[in-house]
């Protein structure tokens, strides 16, 4: 409600990059308790996780665990909390305030919250995956040999074999 009062008075575009600092910082604030939440958490360390093994490729030192609300991959998520209160903003003015739903609201921008962590931590393990050397690569796939499971070259075999029979 807080959110929706700091809108009121605030001119221009309704994005974060656009509002002042106060109202930042509100946002800020809620994103903060958003991450208090037991499976954002869980989802935001993951993916500090992930983030960590990708900057050890490049750098020794260990960078500390990025906070949910200080990360910039994740700014989108301030613009939706930014767009619900403006949602709410509309329909507190059209109705009375005592019929808007907050859980749904709530719930809509955990929802995209949890999506985008989830997206961004897919496309960081996929991300680091190409990152493997080719030397490592050989010993995953004499590994997988070893086990008698399918390796990356005798699929690729399969499908050779396959198309070539095709063209006989």
């Amino acid at each position: 409600m807080k959110l929706v009062t700091q809108l009121k008075t605030c001119k221009g575009r309704k994005q974060y990059g656009y509002l002042p600092k106060e109202v930042k910082d509100t946002v800020n604030r809620i994103v903060a308790e958003l991450a208090k939440d037991d499976d954002i958490a869980k989802l935001n360390s993951e993916w500090n996780k992930v983030n960590r093994e990708k900057l050890s490729l490049y750098h020794e030192k260990k960078k500390p665990d990025i906070p949910l609300e200080d990360n910039p991959e994740f700014r989108s998520i301030k613009n939706i909390i930014v767009r619900s209160a403006t949602l709410a903003m509309k329909i507190m003015d059209a109705e009375h305030p005592q019929t808007y739903d907050v859980r749904g609201s709530i719930q809509s921008v955990v929802g995209a919250l949890c999506e985008l962590i989830s997206k961004s931590y897919g496309k960081k393990i996929e991300w680091l995956n190409t990152q493997i050397d080719s030397k490592l690569r050989s010993k995953i796939e004499q590994k997988k040999e070893a086990h008698g499971l399918k390796t990356e070259r005798s699929v690729r075999q399969d499908i050779d074999d396959e198309s070539y029979s095709m063209r006989m």
